[in-house]
């Protein structure tokens, strides 16, 4: 079986164009078993500054399962010094890009490399989405207890009214699970209207 590298979407789908804040993943197979790739992102007119994303390792039958290659893409914009961008802000830079992610391995008996190819499409962006920010609406990727005032960002809702609770860190949360939320000392759920 040939080597065969996919950019998946957030439901399993194969996908060649996402929405500024999706977050990518990665499957494969047909692999060197139990080999490391490397992954890189190079945009045009940018080929020689890559940008590591990550290093995975394939199983002994030579596939990737389903995993995170860049997450919320386009809030966290990199650099030197990471900063965290609004949706407006990353549309301006990102929106209507070619992408490349390089894949490379090297192994005594052989040395592997592929391209995969994606753009950003802002015109993809109408599924509701909800994440964590500060009073601005960029990401925040987690808070602290009497660290910093904790901020919600909608984007795509229709208007009218959401009730937001804060949650204990759940892994595996699916459709259909009790929301319970965090409470304060006084005993009152944390969330808002």
């Amino acid at each position: 079986m040939p080597s065969q590298f996919m950019l998946l979407d957030d439901q399993g789908a194969i996908r060649e164009k996402f929405a500024i804040g999706d977050t990518m993943f990665l499957s494969a197979q047909g692999l060197l078993p139990c080999t490391t790739f490397t992954f890189s992102l190079g945009r045009k007119g940018h080929e020689d500054k890559r940008e590591l994303l990550a290093r995975y390792v394939s199983d002994r039958h030579g596939t990737l399962p389903m995993t995170v290659l860049i997450p919320h893409f386009g809030l966290l914009h990199p650099g030197s010094e990471p900063s965290y961008l609004t949706h407006e802000e990353a549309a301006k830079i990102f929106a209507g890009q070619p992408y490349t992610i390089h894949i490379a391995a090297i192994k005594q008996e052989a040395s592997f490399s592929h391209t995969l190819r994606f753009t950003i499409d802002d015109g993809l962006d109408r599924n509701p989405r909800v994440f964590a920010s500060d009073r601005h609406g960029r990401l925040v990727t987690g808070f602290e207890v009497g660290d910093s005032e904790i901020g919600v960002t909608l984007r795509n809702f229709p208007p009218g009214c959401a009730r937001i609770f804060v949650v204990p860190r759940q892994f595996d949360w699916r459709v259909g699970d009790p929301v319970e939320p965090v409470r304060m000392r006084i005993g009152a759920p944390v969330g808002a209207t």
